[in-house]
């Protein structure tokens, strides 16, 4: 029910943005995307901080900061194992590799002045989610 309301504020309500780095619903969403039954609400959460706070803006520079390494470790493998990305294609999970997808994508399109910059922020990691996604074969997840 938290992630339904903060999906809905989201939308609908102004949230300051240094409110947003301070709480600790943004961690809470991306550790709800290990939830199956939390998952597409978490995504949705997700994706519209990415959509309502985009790079082009100066002042959500210290969200956008906090974002990046969040979503990125979706898709990036760590030291010790696969990233939920990576599991998701082994599996066939078509509703994880939609979600996972859709956040890759839609921080793709939002932190595009990031992407196109000069600052190595590790761009070119974000673009390959991105191509990856666009490589799966099923239709509705590419």
């Amino acid at each position: 029910m938290l992630y339904h309301a903060l999906h809905t504020w989201l939308q609908y309500v102004p949230i300051p943005q240094p409110l947003l780095v301070a709480s600790p619903l943004i961690e809470s969403s991306f550790a709800a995307l290990s939830d199956p039954s939390l998952f597409e609400v978490a995504v949705d959460v997700i994706v519209e901080v990415v959509r309502m706070y985009p790079s082009i803006h100066a002042i959500n520079t210290d969200l956008v900061l906090k974002m990046i390494p969040l979503v990125m470790a979706i898709g990036s493998s760590p030291a010790d194992g696969k990233s939920p990305f990576d599991q998701a294609l082994e599996g066939e999970d078509e509703d994880s590799l939609r979600g996972f997808c859709r956040i890759f994508t839609e921080m793709g399109e939002s932190y595009m002045s990031l992407i196109l910059g000069e600052r190595d922020m590790n761009q070119q990691a974000l673009v390959e989610l991105v191509l990856r996604c666009s490589a799966i074969p099923e239709p509705e997840v590419a």
